[in-house]
Parts: C-alpha cells; structure tokens; sequence
C-alpha cells in the first residue's frame, strides 16, 4: 500500500476542508506523508487559485502542523504551480506542475472548469475544433517542467476530464495519441514524475483515474515514473482511489511509484 498523499487542497483555493482535519484523517487512515498543494496564485483571481495574500497564512499553519504532528505523521508543504503563475520561490517541499488555461489570439480559456466552459472555450478560442483546442493544450503541457520547474507534473491529459459525459476528444484516435507522444517527448528527458490522479474519478466525472490507459500504457513503455494523487479537495478524500488507482497501474505494466519519504523521494512497490 502506497501511504504517502501529495496533492490536497484545503480552503485556501477550491478545497473544503481545514488543513489540520486532513492531517487528521491521514493518521486515521495510516498514511506516512500527507501533504498539500495549494493551486499558486495566478496573475488575476481565479475562484480556484490560492490569492497572493493567503500564501503566507497557508504556509505558516502548514509548518505549525508539522510541528505539532511530528513523529507521528510527515507533514509536507508543497505548491500546484501552473504554468500561467509567477514562478515560485525555491522553499517548498515539492512542486506540481499543471496546466488549466490555454491561450488563442491573447485571450485565455479554461481547460477543466465545467463541461459548459470547455464547450464556449473550445467554440470562442479555438472555432469549434476540440482538435485545435487539444493541440494547444498539449503544446502548453509539453512546457510545463521547463516553466515551472516541478517535480511532479500533475494531471497529463486534464482536458478529458468531461469526456466520459460530454465526449469531445477522440483519444483512440491516431492524431490525439500523435499529441500525446509528442508531449511525452519533450517531458521525458526532464525525468521527473507523473500523477495517476483520482481527482475527476472520486467525484464522479470520470470511471477511471488520469492518464487513459494508452497513455498510461505508453509512459510504463519509456520509462516514466509515476506517483499516486487523490487530488482530494476535502480531507475525506486523502487518500481517495489508491486502491483502484494502483491496481489500474499494475494493470498498465507497472509494478511501483514514487513516494515522498523523510531523506527525499523513494520508490515502493504498489
């Protein structure tokens, strides 16, 4: 069992939950490692992204729960860069790095907000062509470690989130699985670690965790490493869809992921 969960948002951005009652919960749960990824603040204010102002406020209850949860949980602070964000400063734990924006023509559209905003954005930005819109966002994720510098780049294929409802991407299709070959090309050599995230899948947008299973298939092929993310937006969801999550893996070829641990990142068999 893989006890180590990362990527968490409380109410400083779009979570629920109270930094402490995940703590809480991931002791309930026996997990080694629970950390939190605040979305960083954006050059305007999202209703998801962490405001300027707040930054301090997170990390400083962040680091008193660590304090006060030391020697019975680790307790991480990290950050959900994206990469539209000021860069970040150098002091965090570990660094996801996303995509939820895309840019036509100067004017920027979201990717995952809701199935209604990813049809206008796909209409308004991109003249009602998902492939066009699907280019773009793969361009922009194929960049994502070099502007960010992250250490885990979060959610691969986000643009899907909707897809099982609202089918827009053809992903068995030869020119998406072209996009996301090519967007693996450029990440690769970077090495750094990719999410299988539940985060679509523990609130019911979706029967499977990101990436899809060719994709997945393909990163197992080249080598990439991968870690496991509820991407829980409150506590009870700390370490929502590990299970199905690892099984799915080990289905896909692989036999171990990367954990966050005292001395640095490890691997552990799933």
């Amino acid at each position: 069992m893989i006890r180590c969960s990362l990527h968490n948002h409380t109410y400083y951005c779009d979570g629920k939950s109270a930094p402490e009652e995940y703590v809480l919960k991931a002791l309930a749960q026996g997990l080694d490692t629970v950390g939190f990824s605040e979305h960083s603040p954006f050059p305007w204010e999202p209703e998801a992204g962490m405001g300027t102002t707040a930054v301090t406020a997170y990390r400083q209850e962040v680091l008193s729960l660590r304090e006060k949860y030391k020697g019975r949980i680790q307790v991480a602070l990290g950050l959900e860069q994206d990469i539209l964000s000021p860069p970040p400063a150098k002091d965090w734990d570990y660094v996801i790095g996303s995509v939820h924006y895309v840019e036509s023509e100067g004017r920027l559209y979201g990717v995952d907000i809701s199935p209604e905003d990813q049809a206008r954005s796909i209409e308004e930005g991109f003249g009602g062509d998902p492939r066009a819109f699907a280019d773009c966002y793969f361009r922009t994720v194929a960049q994502v470690v070099e502007k960010t510098d992250c250490d885990i780049i979060g959610h691969l294929d986000l643009l899907v989130k909707y897809n099982e409802t609202a089918p827009r991407f053809d992903t068995k299709s030869v020119w998406y699985r072209r996009m996301v070959s090519d967007t693996l090309d450029a990440l690769l050599p970077a090495d750094r670690i990719f999410e299988i995230n539940a985060g679509a899948m523990n609130r019911g947008l979706r029967s499977l965790p990101y990436p899809g299973e060719w994709t997945l298939r393909e990163m197992n092929r080249r080598g990439a490493r991968i870690t496991l993310a509820s991407d829980a937006h409150e506590a009870e969801n700390v370490d929502g869809g590990f299970s199905r999550m690892a099984a799915y893996a080990k289905a896909c070829g692989y036999h171990t992921a990367w954990v966050l641990g005292k001395n640095g990142w490890k691997e552990e068999t799933l």
